[in-house]
């Protein structure tokens, strides 16, 4: 699967000027990501029915498949099924790197496609404090890794080495929570058994 998953990213037709954050602040010129849409991006967006999935099935069978594998590890880690809302592939090169943002959505999911990357080139993904002075975390970019973490932590993509020639791509996911699943019913009995326990022997 990452095979197939590197050759499709290794295909795109990118586009570029594609800002990071939407931070007017910014001087756009040094924001300009390469993009590609795989499915609806605008933010707070509804999931994709089950024909449209159909459809992404076919048209990108190998894209979906990696979503479909992504989906079990959050239900796995949170106890939560999620959806996808949005679905793209962002890349850079050196010289590029990308602003402090947060995501619209629940959980982000990020996908590294490239192999024979080396770590020394950097380009990974950092996640900071809510006041952005510190970082609290970076991933490495690693082939055939993919990280999940709410989509309200401040993060990153990290600049590229002098010494990188590649292209830093990635594959984003912008995920809910399926709040129709049962799953959430129970996660969210799990999460409150504490305070409902508490109400109950109070007699409340």
């Amino acid at each position: 699967m990452a095979a197939a998953v590197e050759k499709d990213v290794d295909g795109i037709k990118w586009r570029s000027g594609w800002r990071s954050a939407n931070n007017k602040l910014d001087n756009p010129h040094n924001q300009w990501h390469w993009h590609h849409s795989y499915f609806q991006d605008t933010t707070s967006m509804p999931a994709p029915t089950k024909e449209t999935l159909l459809k992404l099935d076919t048209q990108y069978p190998n894209i979906m498949y990696l979503w479909k594998m992504i989906q079990k590890g959050i239900k796995q880690s949170t106890g939560f099924k999620c959806d996808f809302t949005r679905a793209y592939a962002n890349a850079h090169t050196y010289g590029v790197d990308g602003l402090v943002h947060t995501d619209d959505g629940d959980y982000t999911a990020i996908y590294y496609p490239c192999s024979n990357w080396n770590i020394m080139w950097d380009g990974g993904t950092a996640f900071y404090n809510d006041a952005k002075t510190d970082i609290m975390h970076y991933n490495g970019y690693v082939h055939n890794r993919a990280i999940v973490f709410p989509a309200k932590m401040q993060h990153r993509a990290m600049p590229v080495t002098k010494t990188c020639f590649r292209l830093r791509s990635v594959i984003v996911f912008k995920c809910i929570v399926d709040v129709n699943d049962p799953s959430y019913a129970e996660q969210y009995y799990k999460d409150n058994k504490g305070a409902m326990e508490t109400l109950t022997n109070t007699g409340t």
